[in-house]
């Protein structure tokens, strides 16, 4: 590992220039499945690692490389910064409660629109419990002798404590039915291994045994399982803890297997193979792989970006964002499968038709399913300039099966370039980031409202507002929160 490290961040500065996904993908990821081992160098997750910390010692570059090489999926690490003036908020006027946590300035914020922004420290990689009553971040420790910890905090800002910490953690995710998450420790030497599940008040309890490799984990949809990924292969696993389950999956020799979702119903699983000798960042395919015996399946090619692969909450339609390459601005459009229903052995798949010289990303899918929402831009050949791309992101709404793809009509609001969409828990709204503001439309179109604004946070990218080539602002797009989330409940 340490020898692999070593070409990997010898090959930073090179890959830097061409992958704007490598932080966003080792630190980042929702509702997030995880990812780790450091084993390749150009075009893996230690390479990108220079794009968001240009201004920090190596030292704290090695750290963050060994702590976090390929297992969290969630926003980049935290930085200490000024402490600048609480973004500004609008109040809502008494619509649906519809929260946010974003960074600006290196500080989180969880905010709402009939509430101010509450500043809950230096953190990153927000991501909300299912019902919206909790929030998990990540805060990366620094020095020879700091770990990474998880914690929690209400949907209000309160009751801000640890779950989980030294020696440290490598990633975490939510059950997608109960307040407990499911994590991946670090060891000693710094290797991701073992899976606990911990509840809010902090108590634990053991899944997978620590000395266990783990690469990667998925809970499956009904909350009862776990999917987890090692040297020894793909398994699953009861969530209450038991003997695991071996998957019938061979992957190509020597790959690491990274996990993308289960199957509506828990029929199967969706993955990477990432081999030696490929280039991860330009694309994987993504493989269907059914639990109870057929063949395997490829849906097309994806950038390993967990926000760029969506379920419709029917379970009818898997919508993901297809095309290889590093950029978000060429090469990308928006793909449509069903999975085999009856005596039907294999995936059905279409991709939405688009305008030449566009890209279409970040699909987001509405709460009844009715409606699919994504973002549609000029396209850009990679290594710039992205300005125009930036700034021609324009937020799209279509019916379920892709027809009737229009502009949603948005008013004017401070900022420009649509990011990451997503609809709030009744689907009346459309939130979603700009490069200096959180905003919320009606989902029919309508008054576009600042949630917050004045934002800041990065020296990198300023000339367009953005990290990652133009795909979000700073790294620190909004976390939406798709449950109604009462700031005085919780479990403990």
């Amino acid at each position: 590992m340490e020898q692999r490290l070593s070409e990997g961040l010898a090959s930073l500065a090179e890959r830097a220039a061409t992958s704007p996904y490598a932080l966003d993908r080792i630190l980042r990821g929702s509702p997030a499945g995880v990812k780790a081992r450091s084993r390749h160098s150009a075009g893996r997750r230690p390479t990108a690692l220079i794009v968001p910390v240009l201004g920090l010692a190596a030292a704290l570059l090695i750290a963050v490389a060994i702590a976090v090489p390929r297992l969290n999926q969630h926003r980049g690490p935290a930085r200490q910064v000024q402490t600048e003036s609480p973004p500004s908020s609008v109040a809502s006027g008494g619509l649906e409660p519809f929260r946010a946590a974003w960074l600006s300035g290196g500080v989180l914020y969880v905010g709402a629109q009939e509430s101010p922004p509450v500043a809950v420290g230096t953190g990153s990689n927000p991501e909300w419990s299912a019902d919206g009553k909790w929030l998990a971040y990540l805060v990366i420790g620094t020095g020879t002798s700091a770990s990474n910890e998880v914690r929690l905090v209400r949907s209000n800002g309160t009751d801000n404590h640890e779950v989980l910490a030294s020696p440290g953690i490598a990633a975490f995710m939510w059950s997608p039915t109960s307040d407990v998450l499911a994590a991946v420790p670090l060891t000693a030497s710094g290797k991701s291994a073992g899976l606990v599940i911990a509840r809010t008040n902090g108590a634990t309890r053991t899944v997978v045994q620590p000395d266990t490799p783990v690469d990667s984990i998925m809970w499956s949809q009904d909350g009862r399982r776990l999917a987890y990924t090692g040297p020894g292969g793909v398994f699953t696993i009861p969530a209450s803890g038991g003997d695991p389950t071996k998957v019938a999956y061979k992957p190509p020799a020597g790959a690491v297997v990274i996990l993308a979702g289960w199957w509506p119903g828990d029929r199967g699983l969706l993955l990477w193979a990432d081999p030696p000798g490929a280039v991860e960042a330009d694309g994987l395919a993504l493989t269907a792989v059914p639990l109870g015996g057929g063949p395997d399946q490829v849906l097309g090619t994806t950038l390993v970006f967990l926000r760029w692969l969506t379920w419709s909450p029917d379970g009818i339609r898997l919508a993901f964002v297809a095309g290889g390459g590093p950029s978000p601005t060429s090469g990308k459009s928006i793909r449509l499968c069903e999975p085999p229903a009856g005596r039907a052995s294999s995936w059905s798949c279409q991709t939405l038709a688009q305008p030449a010289g566009t890209v279409s990303i970040d699909p987001s899918w509405a709460p009844d399913s009715s409606q699919l929402a994504f973002v549609r831009a000029g396209a850009a050949p990679v290594g710039g300039p992205y300005g125009a791309f930036y700034q021609s992101r324009t937020l799209y709404v279509a019916s379920s099966d892709g027809s009737d793809a229009a502009p949603l009509a948005v008013g004017a609001v401070p900022g420009a370039g649509v990011v990451l969409p997503a609809w709030s828990p009744n689907g009346s709204q459309i939130g979603y980031s700009t490069g200096s503001d959180i905003v919320v439309v009606p989902a029919a179109g309508g008054r576009a409202q600042v949630v917050a604004s004045a934002l800041s946070g990065s020296s990198i990218g300023s000339s367009i507002g953005t990290d990652y080539y133009g795909k979000t602002p700073w790294g620190g797009a909004a976390t939406w929160s798709s449950g109604p989330g009462s700031a005085a409940a919780g479990d403990a």
